[in-house]
């Protein structure tokens, strides 16, 4: 089936210049000399990549990784072997298998990723260095995926900025030193909603399996990544309004309906198919994989209590989180304007009425859930209330301000979930991240946009804000790489 634009895309106008309408096209999502967009991404992936691996080995001459959660992934990668050729039946057995970690705090799939790192490279390498090597490169992929996402939904600009943003953000560099799960879980999580844009704007059931296979590695990374299967339902749900925005026939609806099905089954069989296979022994294991996930689940409640989470004693649930962010993981700048950013982008296309209606239902009375209670059953109900309501306001938003709808429907539960933790490590806003930053940009160039049609010293005051916000990310890390 042809791949058919919809209604919020952009419309091609080869002889008209973009309109200041909030929609994307073809004139405002490239520039004109292709070369130099090529030169500008290359040198933001290189400088990316310097930033994530210079000083990489922090820790030199200490015989064993400082960072706790560092440590425990090493320990249990060196006790992993696969077995000889004639000896694959015991993969099978869970208590004898040498390839089954035994351990599931975290996925299975960052620790076979970096045994197979171990057993490809030559030599005898410090597995610390290897592993954040791994985890600069997933990283530098993020950064690669957060111009391709953002370039194709809103422009050329936003993708620039938002990559050059992600590039220099402190959080991204500070975790690309460490091989946990965060900078892996980051990318997969970006990677897969690149491809359910893809699938919302085109269909193809190409797309839905890739979606679908970067799902299940980032739940074979971290099962907090659950909240991501919202946006895939949403993605083939946005492919199939074009039909119930329109005239268009019932035979336009039926095919619709039916590609967006079978690409959702195809999703959801390749996620369950890639989780099997990169993390087997959460199904062959699975009381003690079921238990460690429900340790990690009261740990984050503090149902048990752990010295190294005391620290969140007494913090404020969501208003902690948002401060840590901007304080200390993006400096102040970048973090008012991508915290902004979210507001921005879940209001974008509405009345004030109706934005209202949404932050009542589709936020507050959620967070006021979790609050009460923590439990699994208020973290399903919340979640559902939440997706409904962002749902419902396909009905009062203007076309061009639903594409969003695919990025909120992944940051607005995983954010409400995440923030009512007890326990509040700021690594755990990493996945969200990119995209916050990403409605951060969206937001000041859309404002660059409206101000150029009032007052021309409007747009040399957004051009300055924008400046600023760069600078200040860039000349942060500048400093600290000097000193």
């Amino acid at each position: 089936m042809a791949p058919v634009q919809l209604p919020y895309m952009e419309k091609e106008q080869p002889d008209s210049p973009p309109q200041n309408t909030g929609i994307v096209t073809p004139q405002s999502r490239y520039p004109s000399a292709n070369t130099g967009l090529w030169i500008a991404l290359a040198a933001i992936i290189i400088v990316a990549l310097v930033l994530r691996l210079n000083g990489i080995n922090w820790d030199a001459g200490y015989g064993y990784t400082p960072h706790p959660d560092e440590r425990a992934i090493l320990d249990h990668v060196n006790q992993l072997s696969f077995p000889d050729a004639g000896e694959l039946g015991v993969l099978l057995d869970r208590d004898a298998s040498p390839w089954n970690p035994g351990w599931f705090p975290y996925g299975s799939f960052p620790l076979y990723l970096l045994k197979l790192v171990q057993t490809v490279v030559p030599g005898d390498h410090d597995l610390r260095i290897l592993g954040r090597a791994v985890s600069a490169l997933f990283d530098v992929g993020t950064v690669v995926f957060v111009y391709l996402l953002a370039s194709r939904m809103y422009g050329w600009r936003e993708g620039v900025l938002a990559a050059v943003l992600v590039a220099f953000a402190v959080i991204h560099i500070q975790l690309s030193h460490f091989f946990a799960t965060d900078t892996i879980l980051a990318f997969t999580t970006i990677a897969a909603l690149f491809f359910m844009w893809r699938v919302a704007s085109r269909g193809g059931l190409a797309n839905s399996l890739i979606a679908g296979s970067l799902v299940g590695l980032g739940l074979a990374t971290k099962v907090s990544q659950l909240p991501i299967c919202f946006a895939l339902v949403m993605a083939h749900f946005l492919y199939v309004l074009p039909v119930l925005d329109s005239a268009r026939g019932i035979r336009d609806l039926r095919n619709r309906v039916v590609t967006a099905i079978g690409g959702l089954l195809v999703a959801t069989g390749a996620s369950i198919a890639v989780l099997i296979l990169v993390q087997p022994y959460a199904f062959l294991d699975f009381y003690v994989f079921w238990g460690d996930v429900i340790e990690q689940s009261e740990m984050v409640r503090r149902i048990r209590d752990y010295p190294y989470t005391r620290q969140y004693i007494d913090t404020v649930p969501y208003l902690y989180q948002i401060r840590q962010l901007a304080t200390f993981g993006l400096g102040w700048p970048l973090g008012v304007v991508a915290w902004a950013g979210l507001v921005y982008s879940s209001l974008r296309g509405m009345s004030l009425r109706w934005g209202v209606v949404y932050l009542v239902c589709g936020w507050f009375i959620p967070l006021a859930i979790l609050l009460y209670s923590s439990s699994f059953l208020a973290i399903g109900i919340a979640s559902i209330i939440a997706l409904v309501a962002l749902s419902a306001t396909l009905l009062v938003r203007s076309r061009d301000s639903r594409c969003d709808l695919l990025l909120l429907s992944w940051v607005v539960p995983y954010l409400l979930i995440t923030g009512a933790f007890d326990v509040k490590f700021m690594r755990y806003l990493m996945p969200v991240t990119p995209i916050l930053i990403i409605f951060g940009i969206r937001m000041l160039i859309d404002l660059r946009h409206r101000f150029a049609m009032n007052k021309a010293y409007l747009v040399h005051l957004a051009n300055a804000i924008i400046a600023v916000v760069v600078l200040a990310v860039v000349l942060r890390d500048c400093c600290r790489c000097a000193s």
